[in-house]
């Protein structure tokens, strides 16, 4: 069996790495065009994803980086498929579970999405996006309840960590407590312009 990607070690990483430069967000300096994307690094980043794998069909990390890249390309189907191969190439991990759920949610299969987001909670209960994206789910489907009993194990693990949290997140937290009534906590528990934006957006 292939050794095991460090996901814990590299994602968060490139996580801190792309908040810090946006390289995936709209170039908007010249107004007088329409908002793009800047797409030819991630199609150069499969040509090399795929000759990665082409050399070492069991190169765990070229499938896992290439179905990033695919994502990153609104290719939910591919991404899915190339997360799923390194679920066949060494144990499962919760990393690889959110990021199917994520790619499923884009293509609104919800009942395949809440699937592997508890898969990942299975596999690492402590793992907040998976909880946050549960949460997220829910609060998309207007299950309330649900959303409810999802934030507050996120809000646990979020705060036994002393992590922040991501805007996307705090957005879905906020959004959901303000609609479940509990705008006070989502101020207070995400004092950030994303929260008081998301909470502008409830109310």
């Amino acid at each position: 069996m292939a050794s095991k990607y460090p996901f814990s070690e590299i994602e968060p990483k490139w996580q801190q790495i792309w908040e810090e430069t946006k390289p995936f967000t709209a170039v908007d300096d010249d107004t007088s065009r329409p908002k793009y994307y800047i797409l030819d690094m991630f199609k150069e980043a499969l040509t090399a994803f795929d000759y990665a794998v082409l050399i070492d069909e069991n190169f765990i990390g070229g499938y896992l980086e290439k179905a990033k890249t695919l994502e990153e390309l609104s290719r939910y189907e591919e991404a899915t498929a190339n997360y799923k191969v390194t679920l066949d190439l060494d144990d499962p991990t919760a990393f690889a579970f959110v990021r199917i759920g994520n790619c499923y949610q884009m293509l609104n299969d919800y009942d395949a999405a809440l699937q592997f987001y508890k898969k990942a909670v299975n596999e690492d209960p402590l793992l907040d996006k998976a909880w946050i994206a549960l949460t997220d789910i829910y609060f998309q489907l207007q299950n309330f309840e649900k959303a409810l009993y999802y934030i507050e194990k996120a809000i646990k693990i979020v705060e036994s960590k002393s992590l922040s949290v991501s805007a996307r997140s705090s957005d879905v937290l906020a959004q959901a407590l303000a609609a479940l009534g509990r705008a006070n906590l989502a101020a207070s528990f995400l004092p950030d312009a994303h929260c008081y934006k998301a909470l502008r957006r409830v109310f």
